[in-house]
């Protein structure tokens, strides 16, 4: 069995547990499960640096990235970053 599957075994076991073991929920509990723990992984592989992305910037990113650290050191604000960089602030 891979990780993955232990995880959601685990976690079904967890919630039927945690709803008093109630009788013929199962799949309901293993689907249950497999949506949680597919998030968890979606969310550790989101927080993970990607070692293939390094290096890989478009010319203009790595511009921008420049711009943004000498702005930051000379403490412009995020408004006057965003306009600069014709970017509609978030």
């Amino acid at each position: 069995m891979s990780r993955i599957e232990d995880r959601v075994r685990d976690r079904a076991h967890q919630l039927w547990e945690e709803e008093g073991r109630p009788e013929g929920r199962g799949d309901l509990h293993w689907a249950m499960a497999e949506r949680l723990v597919a998030l968890e992984e979606s969310d550790r592989l989101t927080r993970e640096p990607c070692p293939q992305a390094e290096g890989t910037e478009t010319p203009r990113a790595q511009e921008l990235a420049q711009q943004e650290q000498v702005q930051d050191g000379l403490g412009a604000d995020s408004s006057t970053r965003y306009l600069q960089n014709g970017i509609d602030r978030p």
